[in-house]
């Protein structure tokens, strides 16, 4: 029986695993853990797929980080351009019987595509009849790009900043969809998840908001209570609705700041007062009655205002800002007026006139919805106001830019982060929350993994099924001075010219490359005979519409980033030597999913006493005529707590005896503080890897990244 198992067969497996992330459909998690050293430490054991040994590893486990679509990309091959190299022009008809010009005998193992100096992704069409590459192709062009050594290239995508830094290795580049994943990503930060809040952080007490205004009758009337947040340069940046109130008809929001007293920080006019509406104001008037403020002098505003008039009975009624300007400082403001004109014979029987007020405050507006404050829009953010940020954020990452603020809520609890900008390039953050008072809190940043990059959408959409964008000629034939091709399929638009060198077919130029080709004839005529050539055609739905299948991807890359990663809130200095992936974790204690960012299979307890306690040290706890073992990940002299790793899953409670036998102490523990939060022994554990020692270190950044070919 003979059978033929497509390429194509990889890639589909790679889809469908890449699906469960962009569908949610299942949960992935690196793991770490063997905190134990090797017998040889320096030759680490190799994993075995038996039984015992993932029973061993999965006792091991520490903690888990959920690994996230951003985490993961298709990969390929790395193709270099270099100066002097044959590239395989792309042809789907490679075989043993008609190889490539690398000698490969199928497309999917071709030199056909390269890698540019600008991260550009580029693939051969034509290689003008295997010669030497000698110009790196550049440009973002949607047809076709001809460089000066006669190749032919196809603009398929940048690879972005945040995609360099987490797949671009040595051996491997990331590979993208545009259009058909949403997967092109910038680096930003999308959202920051609190995974802690911490305790006895200091909040801003210096600034209050009251909400007034009136209620719609009856009973259920309650008063707001909105919370600001500011920057360090007192801006507000967010307001927090710790209770909507209720029954509201109307509702103002009042600044009180109990330090120093904050303004405005856009400067611009907040609203125009009619101090004589007129008189006599027909339709023809009106038609040719305009407002214009104008600023006299040297000092003007960053951006003018401009109003309209609503009139109604031959009066002026409303003065609407339909821009209110920016940067009316005091100087500004002296010389700034709003004239009321009309132009024409038509003219009021007496002229409107209006004065200007300008903003000196910050400006919260309520949205009412229901009776209740659905949300505060900030239309001016103040600055000056006492912000009065004891607790503050520090960052580690390889993007810029970004730029945030905790929120601390009366509990004195870090609640909430405000992005103020989320920067770019990223493909790892880590978050320090700084306080003289507090301490324990912990977030996590999720970037964003849904940036649609347009130029290569519009390359995907550009692309044309079914072109000719090449040949192959088989047969030079002779005594040519010109010939023509035409050709005949179940496409149209096809034009071209043929090259004649030496009495001889060279190569067929496209002009057009036509569409809709499924098969082609060529035929070539003039004064010659016996040339042959046929036609390259185009992948389905053309160069460049998926970039994914047309470089074979059937390669993942998942990476990961560990830098002073919390384990139940506890720095860990111990090291680790095992690492891998694990797939739809439950929750410790029950059969639903674990679905957090961070996940740890360790108690924190605290114990009467840690003399003695170290890392790494084996505790066990006798049930009966049973033991129960622990090993000690990380001792907190400060609080009396050991974090303390569970194997086999078993459990502890408040009064439990943890003895070491080396030394026949014995440690009570007198509080439960937490439990884990993963069975590890759940799941499906897919890949294991072992290494030497890798230390916990708050200035050292350790990459986990996993290749796996389908």
């Amino acid at each position: 029986m003979s059978f033929l198992l497509k390429d194509t067969i990889h890639g589909s497996l790679v889809d469908s695993v890449y699906n469960e992330f962009l569908s949610r459909r299942a949960s992935y998690y690196y793991f770490i853990g063997n905190i134990i050293e090797w017998a040889s430490p320096q030759a680490p054991e190799t994993p075995q797929a038996t039984q015992n040994y993932e029973y061993n590893t999965r006792n091991g486990i520490l903690s888990v980080k959920r690994i996230n679509l951003r985490d993961v990309s298709y990969v390929v091959p790395r193709i270099n351009w270099a100066s002097g190299t044959v590239y395989d022009q792309y042809d789907g008809n490679y075989s043993a019987s008609f190889p490539a010009d690398s000698g490969a005998t199928s497309l999917k193992t071709a030199n056909f595509y390269v890698l540019t100096s600008t991260f550009g992704v580029y693939k051969c069409i034509f290689n003008k009849n295997g010669a030497q590459s000698t110009e790196e192709p550049s440009g973002q062009d949607i047809t076709t790009i001809t460089t000066s050594d006669g190749y032919v290239w196809k603009y398929l995508y940048t690879i972005p900043l945040s995609s360099i830094n987490r797949f671009l290795t040595p051996e491997f580049m990331p590979v993208q969809r545009a259009v058909t994943n949403a997967y092109y990503s910038v680096g930003e930060v999308s959202t920051i998840t609190i995974n802690n809040g911490g305790s006895g952080y200091t909040s801003n007490d210096d600034v209050t908001l009251t909400v007034t205004g009136q209620f719609l009758g009856g009973t259920g009337n309650s008063i707001a209570n909105l919370v600001p947040v500011f920057n360090t340069s007192g801006e507000f940046i967010d307001v927090k609705i710790k209770d909507p109130g209720a029954n509201y008809k109307t509702a103002t929001i009042n600044i009180v700041d109990g330090g120093i007293v904050g303004t405005s920080l856009l400067k611009n006019i907040s609203n125009v007062k009619i101090y004589n509406p007129g008189a006599g104001y027909t339709s023809a008037a009106i038609s040719n009655t305009t407002a214009t403020i104008t600023t006299t002098g040297l000092t003007q505003p960053t951006s003018n205002a401009f109003a309209n008039l609503i009139f109604s009975s031959n009066a002026l009624v409303d003065i609407v800002l339909i821009n209110k300007g920016t940067g009316y400082t005091t100087a500004a403001r002296a010389n700034t007026t709003i004239t009321i004109s009309t132009t024409g014979n038509s003219q009021p029987t007496s002229n409107a006139s209006a004065n200007l007020f300008y903003s000196s405050s910050a400006v919260l507006t309520p949205v009412l919805r229901n009776g209740t404050i659905h949300s505060v829009l900030i239309e001016d953010e103040g600055t000056g106001y006492s912000s009065n940020l004891s607790t503050t954020i520090s960052v580690i990452g390889d993007g810029t830019g970004f730029v945030a603020t905790p929120y601390v809520n009366a509990a004195g609890q870090v609640e909430d982060v405000i992005i103020e900008n989320r920067g770019n390039g990223y493909s790892y953050l880590n978050l320090t929350f700084a306080s003289a008072t507090g301490s324990g809190a912990n977030a996590f940043a999720n970037l964003s993994v849904d940036d649609i990059d347009t130029l290569q959408t519009v390359v995907e959409l550009s692309a044309i099924n079914g072109g000719i964008h090449a040949f192959n000629i088989s047969n030079v034939g002779s005594g040519y001075s010109y010939a023509n091709v035409t050709v005949s399929g179940d496409g149209i638009s096809f034009s071209g010219n043929v090259i004649v060198a030496n009495n001889t077919i060279s190569y067929i130029t496209v002009l057009t490359p036509g569409s809709g080709y499924t098969f082609a004839n060529v035929i070539i005529t003039g004064d010659g005979s016996n040339a042959n050539a046929s036609a390259i055609i185009s992948p389905y739905r053309g160069h460049g519409s998926d970039p994914v299948k047309e470089l074979f991807a059937d390669t993942l890359m998942f990476t990961s980033t560990i830098n002073n990663e919390k384990n139940q809130g506890v720095s860990v200095k111990n090291d680790y030597r095992q690492f891998g992936i694990i797939k739809d974790l439950k929750q410790y204690g029950n059969e639903r999913a674990f679905a957090n960012v961070i996940g740890s299979s360790c108690y924190l307890v605290t114990v009467d006493t840690i003399n003695g306690l170290e890392r790494d040290m084996v505790l066990t706890h006798s049930t009966g005529t049973s033991k129960r073992y622990f090993e000690v990940v990380e001792v907190v002299p400060s609080s009396n707590q050991i974090l303390v790793q569970n194997k086999n899953n078993h459990d502890v409670t408040t009064g439990d005896v943890l003895t070491d036998e080396a030394s026949d102490l014995d440690y009570t523990i007198t509080d439960l503080t937490i439990s884990p939060t993963i069975n590890k022994f759940s799941g499906d554990l897919l890949y294991i890897d072992n290494r030497t020692s890798v230390s916990y270190s708050e200035q050292q950044l350790v990459t986990l990244r996993t290749v796996i070919k389908l």
